[in-house]
């Protein structure tokens, strides 16, 4: 039966007709033809599929040759090649969370198997091992960790499943490795994230806990980066819960960062961790951002909860973490080893019902500290400090700190607030800043500053903060200051409760002979002294002490505005010196050098631009001549003016530009 474009179709008068003889040779055509397709299959075009085997009609048909397996066994048993798509239901088990589709790749895959060691993803056939003639590669979109062994039974030792994903996810850059709801136990560390542009997530209705159990000591769950060994950037984590099982090391992490940029770690829960994350403690780490991180801190481990030694660029927002024991570590601990530069914290409040050392410590001994910002903020019971910088060694620097409407509150004997500068090299210490925060202290002062090195230290202020006094002991000030060149305004200094009785006697107290600071428009709602003054023993310097309010105001200071009143405090006797003397107030007695009976006064030192000064005679039985033009004195007329009784007063004003005292006015009343 001859073929016309490959179809069928009878000879003429081939059909037999009833009483008529058949010729036998006109179907030679027919018997050659199946001679023909059983020896070679030919194609059917019309009304066929058009294919010449199986594979090719399956698809001209629409039919999906795949086939289904019901675990990984089965799947490498198959022949290799003999179909194109099969299902495996999961890798051990149906169910168990490593089913999904693979696609046979032919040619050779034995750098893909190679690197996928578990075959979680690149699965070759048992007759050869090694992908070079072929293997199945997971078609799916998404790559779980389950799909490389992991269980997720909160029992079963999931550590060598989870390294071969790891594996899998660092061998490729842009790859993204899920973790499905499951507890992933785990008897040591995870292998270290490498490479580029890399996630880690949690996808499920419920939660992907990391647990590492307690024959581990200082374990770290998730690590980003090697230490600078592999180029890390781009990793995210995203919505894992982790969990430290032991409790006796003190560097264990949820997570560690080293050697690796561009990070983001969001919607993380920690369980009873040493440490959430440690940054930077091999090689620095630029640009790293955590956010929305819930849990509780282990503080029987005294571990910190953020350590970092090299950094820059790194913001931790919405952090909000609970401790139930005492602790001796820090709530942040910044030690720089290197430069630590460009710091947010945004509403990050850590709360315990025990203690713990620190808030926030830093230490320039080894690197410098600068440009952070604490913004909404809760550190909460500080046995040593709640911010605690210090600089006891090194030439580094500690610049631009600032804290906005962030709370301390100390437990015992810390302090709120306590700054150390003890260098025997040149650290720097400026640029400390609070603004709208609350201190509440017991047992010390609020706020403790204080020098003794070769260094700077200066530059602090404080303002619009509330001090609240919750002492049962006496303390001799809420701020202690030995620096030049701080100001406390706009401050209240007052009870935490009202069933506090005070116990603080100065709001404000200087250690030292310093210079160059503000103290003004401060509510005193205790009774306690505004500030309490270091013997001056330096000539320059600006002090001013003004606008302060509360039950008790005691400010022994050159000059206090008060309402509209200007108080001029006197500063005790000054005894002429080869015609000069030194003012430490704005109001003074002079004498006469070695009790002479009369004295000449030609220069007075110690006169800052705009400083009043009020002079009278010590004694009525010596006379003190005021000279002009002699010194630094400029009086009306050119007229010298003598004080020969104590009622006589003369009155001048200080010119910083013209470096001399002006007179303003001068009283000659007989005694």
């Amino acid at each position: 039966m001859p073929r016309v474009g490959g179809v069928y179709s009878l000879p003429a008068s081939s059909l037999g007709v009833s009483g008529q003889t058949i010729e036998s040779a006109k179907y030679n055509g027919v018997i050659q033809d199946f001679e023909s397709d059983a020896n070679a299959a030919r194609p059917v075009v019309a009304g066929g599929t058009g294919g010449t085997t199986k594979a090719a009609a399956h698809s001209g048909l629409g039919i999906d040759e795949r086939f289904a397996v019901g675990d990984l066994t089965t799947l490498k048993a198959l022949t290799a090649g003999l179909y194109s798509n099969v299902y495996m239901e999961g890798r051990a088990s149906a169910g168990d969370g490593g089913a999904g589709w693979f696609i046979w790749r032919s040619g050779d895959q034995s750098t893909n198997v190679t690197n996928d060691a578990n075959n979680g993803v690149w699965v070759p056939p048992d007759s050869d091992n090694t992908g070079a003639s072929g293997a199945w590669e997971r078609a799916d979109n998404i790559v779980t960790a389950k799909m490389f062994g992991a269980t997720g039974d909160g029992t079963t030792d999931d550590l060598a499943a989870m390294n071969k994903a790891v594996a899998w996810l660092n061998a490729a850059d842009k790859r993204t490795l899920v973790l499905t709801d499951g507890t992933y136990q785990l008897s040591g560390d995870i292998d270290a994230i490498t490479g580029a542009d890399k996630s880690m997530v949690h996808v499920g209705a419920h939660a992907a806990e990391l647990r590492v159990s307690t024959s581990v000591t200082d374990g770290k769950i998730i690590k980003i980066g090697d230490g600078g060994s592999t180029a890390t950037a781009r990793v995210v984590i995203q919505g894992i819960d982790m969990e430290l099982e032991e409790t006796t090391g003190t560097s264990g992490a949820a997570i560690t960062v080293d050697g690796a940029n561009d990070i983001m770690i969001r919607d993380v829960r920690v369980l009873e961790i040493a440490s959430l994350v440690r940054i930077g403690e091999t090689d620095s780490c630029a640009r790293l951002t955590m956010e929305n991180i819930k849990g509780t801190f282990n503080g029987a481990s005294n571990g910190n909860i953020i350590h970092v030694e090299k950094a820059t660029g790194c913001r931790f927002k919405d952090l909000h973490i609970t401790d139930t024991l005492n602790s001796t570590g820090s709530m942040v601990h910044i030690v720089p080893t290197d430069l630590c530069d460009t710091f947010w914290f945004e509403d990050m409040h850590v709360w315990t019902s025990g203690y713990s050392d620190y808030g926030v410590y830093i230490d320039i001994a080894a690197g410098d500290c600068v440009n952070v910002w604490f913004d909404d903020c809760v550190f909460d019971k500080s046995e040593v400090s709640g911010y605690h910088l210090v600089a006891n060694s090194g030439a580094n620097e500690a610049r631009n700190h600032y804290f906005t409407n962030t709370r301390w509150d100390t437990a015992g004997g810390g302090n709120a607030i306590r700054v150390i500068e003890n260098s025997a090299g040149a650290c720097i210490i400026r640029g400390l800043n609070f603004l709208n925060c609350n201190l509440t202290y017991r047992d010390d002062e609020a706020v403790r500053i204080t020098t003794a090195g070769s260094g700077y230290l200066g530059g602090v202020s404080f303002i619009s903060c509330d001090f609240q006094e919750a002492s049962s002991v006496t303390i001799n000030a809420a701020v202690e200051i030995g620096c030049d060149d701080w100001q406390v305004v706009g401050c209240k200094f007052g009870y935490a409760e009202d069933t506090f009785s005070s116990h603080t006697t100065y709001a404000v107290k200087t250690t030292a002979d310093v210079a160059n600071y503000v103290v003004a428009s401060n509510e005193i709602k205790c009774p306690a002294n505004v500030i309490q003054h270091f013997a001056y023993a330096s000539d320059s310097g600006n002090r001013l002490v003004y606008g302060n309010t509360g039950e008790t105001v005691d400010e022994p200071f050159a000059e206090r505005l008060s309402g509209q009143k200007v108080i001029f405090y006197h500063g005790g006797e000054l005894t002429i010196a080869t015609g000069a003397v030194t003012v430490t107030h704005s109001s003074h007695g002079i004498d006469t050098e070695s009790d002479a009976a009369s004295d000449d006064l030609d220069t007075i030192n110690g006169g800052i631009d705009g400083m009043r000064l009020i002079l009278r005679a010590q004694s009525s039985a010596r006379t003190v001549v005021v000279k002009d033009g002699t010194g630094n004195i400029n009086l009306v007329g050119g007229a010298d003016f003598s004080l020969d009784n104590s009622h006589d007063r003369i009155e001048l004003v200080y010119d910083g530009v013209q470096t001399g005292w002006f007179e303003l006015s001068r009283s000659d009343i007989s005694a």
